[in-house]
Formats: C-alpha cells, sequence, structure tokens
C-alpha cells in the first residue's frame, strides 16, 4: 500500500484527542500547615532510620523524595535549628581552642 493511502486510512480512523485528566496535586507549593506538619512528624519519627518514608503516609501526594529534599532545604533547616544545641556549638567555640598540636 502506499504510503500517502495509509496514511489517509490513518486520518480517517483517528479519534478526537481526549481531554487531560485534572491536575491529582502534583507540582503543588508546601503550605505552611504542611511544612508545620512535617516539623510534627519529624520529632515523632526521629528514632526511625527512614522518616521521610513514614511521613508518606501522612502526604499521599508527595514522595518520599519529595519530603526528604523539603527536609534537606536550608530555610526548613532553620525552622528545625535546636537554639541549645546552636548555644552549646557558640560557647565551643569561643574556648579559644584553635586545634593546634604544637600550641603555636
Amino acid at each position: 500500500m502506499h504510503p500517502t493511502r495509509r496514511n489517509e486510512k490513518r486520518k480517517e480512523a483517528a479519534q478526537p484527542a481526549q481531554p487531560r485528566p485534572s491536575a491529582k496535586g502534583y507540582g503543588k507549593i508546601w503550605s505552611k500547615e504542611d511544612l508545620d506538619w512535617t516539623l510534627q512528624l519529624e520529632q515523632q519519627f526521629k528514632r526511625h532510620p527512614r522518616i521521610s518514608k513514614e511521613m508518606t503516609v501522612h502526604f499521599p501526594g508527595k514522595t518520599p523524595k519529595q519530603n526528604r529534599d523539603k527536609r534537606k532545604e536550608a530555610p526548613y533547616k532553620k525552622t528545625t535549628a535546636d537554639p541549645e544545641r546552636d548555644h552549646r556549638r557558640a560557647n565551643k567555640s569561643s574556648t579559644g581552642y584553635t586545634g593546634n598540636k604544637g600550641g603555636q
């Protein structure tokens, strides 16, 4: 069969394009409530080896990788910072210890 004839048959048999289904929440920005809930869950699962995987039960539209990536971001880390730990770290650096073994 000649390609032109074949293409005409295909064109006649083709159906109109189906409308795309609506988005299922992909690409949503993390809301303030989501971040607050993430902080609570992180504290709840702090001894669990796979925190992000456990969080997916509470965030059905997000993958464990999305949870992990959100928790790695600097702004999120600032909200989870432990002021007591930061205070100890600041005091440790003010002791004058330079790390030189020769004392020079």
